[in-house]
């Protein structure tokens, strides 16, 4: 879910260590949109919410959502289905923050990034930025046309 300040373009992502890039030995955080999986008997739009609240504490509603695209993140090899919103926060009253679930040993840190500093970190090599985060990322940068 791409989380963004309609006032500036500000997005929301979230920085987390992952089990691929820990088991290829690199010690490099990933920059991801807000993501889970849907639990079983949640919609696509309950599992956002609550990945919102679980990863980085921010409370959203179902009718904040807006269903941007939806599509498989990997035909060649995967069923995984990926269904993209955005929403909008103020960036300016958010208060970043480490977040996850204890239950499941998630250590979630929540971080306000512009598009260009998304592209300076994929640039530097500072960190590992996923499929989704370039979607994201592509839906900043067009935030004006989706309001």
């Amino acid at each position: 879910m791409t989380v963004v300040d309609p006032n500036n373009g500000k997005c929301l992502y979230v920085k987390q260590m992952r089990a691929g890039v820990i088991a290829d030995n690199f010690n490099l955080p990933c920059i991801e949109p807000i993501a889970g999986i849907i639990d079983k008997g949640e919609t696509p739009e309950d599992a956002a919410v609550r990945e919102a609240k679980e990863e980085a504490n921010i409370d959203l509603k179902v009718s904040d959502l807006k269903m941007v695209s939806e599509c498989y993140l990997s035909l060649g090899i995967s069923n995984e289905y990926a269904y993209f919103f955005k929403a909008y926060f103020d960036s300016e009253t958010y208060n970043t923050g480490s977040f996850g679930l204890d239950s499941e040993n998630e250590v979630i840190e929540s971080v306000i990034l512009t598009s260009d500093q998304v592209n300076q970190l994929l640039l530097n090599n500072d960190c590992f930025i996923s499929a989704a985060t370039i979607i994201s990322q592509q839906i900043s940068k067009s935030y004006q046309s989706l309001i």
